[in-house]
Formats: C-alpha cells, sequence, structure tokens
C-alpha cells in the first residue's frame, strides 16, 4: 500500500482560498477568456495542493502561487499552439511581470477604495451601489434618485474621478510605497 502525503494545513488552506481572487485577475490578465481562466484557475489550484509541502511557509504566499498559475498559463499556451493569436513567450512573460507587480497591490488599493469610500455623501455612495453592486441601468437610477440622465451621468464621472485620484494619493502615502 502506497503511502499518501500528508493534507495541506488550514493555514496553508487559509492562504489558498484568500488569494483566488489575485490568480485569478494574474490568469486572466494573461488569458482574459473567463472559461479558459477558470479552467488554468481549477490547475492552477490541483498544482498549489499537490505542491504544498514545498511552499516555504516564511515566504510570501501570492509570489508562490502566481509561479506556479504562470507555470500553467505557458502550459495553456503551449496545447493552443496551433490557434492563430499567440503571445510569443517574452511577451508573455513581460505581460505576467507587469501584471504580478499589480495583483499583488490590490490588497492595499481595495483597502485604500473603502477609506475612500467612506469620504462620499450619502447619495455619492447610493448611486454607486445601485450602479455597480446592484447593476441597475443609469436610467433606472436617474428614476430612483429624481435625477436626469445626464445628471447621472455627470456624477458617476465625478466620483470615479474623485475615487481615482483619492485611491492613487493613499497609495502615494502608504508605507509600502515608499520603501
Amino acid at each position: 500500500m502506497t503511502k499518501r502525503p500528508p493534507e495541506p494545513d488550514e493555514a496553508f488552506v487559509t492562504l489558498l482560498t484568500g488569494n483566488q481572487s489575485q490568480l485569478l485577475g494574474y490568469i486572466m490578465a494573461s488569458v482574459a477568456n473567463s472559461n479558459d481562466s477558470q479552467d488554468i484557475l481549477q490547475k492552477t489550484n490541483i498544482q498549489l495542493w499537490r505542491n504544498h509541502e514545498s511552499y516555504d511557509s516564511s515566504r510570501p504566499f501570492l509570489p508562490w502561487a502566481l509561479t506556479l498559475a504562470r507555470f500553467q498559463i505557458l502550459s495553456f499556451y503551449r496545447d493552443r499552439q496551433r490557434d492563430r493569436l499567440i503571445f510569443d513567450a517574452d511577451v508573455l512573460e513581460s505581460l505576467q511581470t507587469v501584471t504580478e507587480e499589480r495583483i499583488q497591490s490590490v490588497p492595499r488599493r481595495q483597502e485604500a477604495l473603502r477609506s475612500c469610500l467612506v469620504k462620499l455623501k450619502d447619495e455619492q455612495r447610493t448611486i454607486l451601489s445601485l450602479y455597480y453592486a446592484h447593476r441597475k441601468s443609469i436610467e433606472q437610477i436617474s428614476l430612483s434618485c429624481n435625477r436626469s440622465i445626464d445628471g447621472v451621468k455627470s456624477l458617476l464621472l465625478r466620483i470615479r474621478k474623485n475615487l481615482k485620484e483619492c485611491i492613487d494619493t493613499r497609495m502615494n502615502t502608504s508605507p509600502e510605497s515608499q520603501s
């Protein structure tokens, strides 16, 4: 009877599940097809699970996981070489390097967004929520908020601009940006 390797511990499972959105974002930036990205994410998760013993818990989890995801992406493109539009390996590696850097800043950007959202007026948060969380159309929002369609459009534009500036400011003044 063959001996099975030990199962990953709870800390590893927490890291794996906690980084799914960053892994998927990284994969989607490299593949750009939702179905293919989901397939690659599943294969990546299987590899992460199988290789959990090689993870050094004294080091950050995400860079290690992104490396395994990169191999799954390269495997995907290798298997798809018969398709017309395939990136050159150097181009793909450059894209992945930039994406890795951006994916690792996602938690900081999310925290900055949360802080910036708190600064908005209630009506602004309501309109953002209707548009993004509840997926209401501009027309539906204009009816529910007693604003013109153009008024809602320009308000959303101003809110997004202000949020971007606020996030950029917070990202540039955070301790990590100074290291």
